[in-house]
């Protein structure tokens, strides 16, 4: 069951084992097995979680595809 946990100016919601701020949404990405491995050893050289990787490759394509 999720439960909402109150913190310094910040309300965060238990998931599971992981807490996370209310402001952020979760998504599931469904990658070729190839792809996730790059990612996965990219996050190795450059101290990068996965989840860092796929944020910052959004915010620039965002950026870049602008309407």
């Amino acid at each position: 069951a999720n439960c909402v946990l109150f913190g310094p100016a910040k309300a965060w919601l238990k998931v599971s084992k992981h807490t996370v701020p209310l402001s952020l949404k979760r998504v599931t990405v469904v990658l070729p097995l190839d792809l996730h491995k790059l990612l996965k050893i990219r996050g190795v050289e450059n101290d990068q979680t996965m989840n860092d990787q796929i944020v910052e490759a959004v915010k620039m394509y965002l950026q870049n595809n602008q309407p």
